[in-house]
Formats: C-alpha cells, structure tokens, sequence
C-alpha cells in the first residue's frame, strides 16, 4: 500500500494487472450463430434509411469483438440489399487494449476462428499477421472510457457488454 501511494507507476501497473483481457474474435459462437440468425437481420431490415445503425461494445479490449460484430452487421446489410450505415463504438478504460485496437493488427493464429471468406474479405496478410481492411476499420470508433465515471453513447440499436460482465 505504502508504495502504491509513493509510486503513479506501480499503480498504473497494478491497475493494468487487474483488467482481464479474454477476447477472441467470434468468442463463444453459439452467441454469434443466434445474433447472426436471430438478431441481426431484424435489426437491419427495421433501421430507416436515412439512419445508420448504432453499436456500442463497452470493454471493447483489443478489439475483436468490435471486429466480430462489426463483420457480421455488414454482411447483414450486404445481404439484404439496404443502403444503410454502421457506426460502430467500441471503449475500453484501457488505454494500451485501445491502441491496439485501433491498429487492427492481429496475429496469424487469428485464421483458426475467423472463417477463410471472412479473412479474405475484411483482412490483408501482412508480415506480422492480419490488418483490419480500411472498409471495417471505418466503421468503428474507439474511446478511452471509463463506464463508472463517463456518459455512455445514446440513441443506439445494440449494446454489448460481454467483455465487461466477465
């Protein structure tokens, strides 16, 4: 206690040992398999024209599931035909987790979750691994939030805790 009083840094440390970072795209994908089925296409068949849709991932962590959902809602309005946009927001109190998110620079073992038809159409392969394509990365905003003490995002059609609730 003595030196978490003394040290910024030993705090900020322990602070960054204490957030749980267990993410993977598509993760649990029964979850995914019923949005996909179930929610989303109603979602996206309802959402007027002249409004996009609006997604918030709250402990979004390095984005991957920000990724997952955002894939799964274009190819829903790919589907259906709609000329409809997608605006998705993704925070996380960490900043280091948003960095990286941001980047969307993704390792090759990323190729044993994400089916091939979707490596193809929302990733390039680089060197290092997977880069997110310019057309997925534009659709999300990532924020450094802290849900206890920020105001959360409004008028949105679906929200995704998953991440934070663990």
């Amino acid at each position: 206690l003595d030196l978490l009083r003394r040290d910024a840094a030993e705090l900020d440390e322990l602070a960054k040992d204490l957030h749980i970072h267990v993410t993977s795209f598509f993760r649990d994908p029964k979850v995914f398999d019923v949005l996909e089925t179930t929610v989303l296409p109603d979602l996206v068949r309802n959402q007027p024209p002249d409004r996009p849709l609006r997604i918030w991932i709250a402990g979004c962590s390095t984005g991957e599931e920000t990724y997952s959902l955002a894939m799964l809602f274009l190819e829903q309005i790919s589907a259906a035909g709609r000329d409809i946009g997608l605006q998705v927001f993704a925070s996380d109190i960490d900043p280091d987790a948003v960095a990286s998110a941001r980047e969307g620079l993704y390792p090759e073992s990323i190729a044993e979750v994400v089916s091939p038809a979707r490596l193809a159409r929302f990733f390039t392969k680089e060197d290092r691994g997977y880069r997110v394509v310019p057309e997925l990365r534009a659709t999300v905003v990532f924020a450094v939030q802290d849900i206890l003490a920020d105001p959360p995002f409004s008028r949105l059609n679906l929200v995704s805790c998953r991440n934070l609730l663990i």
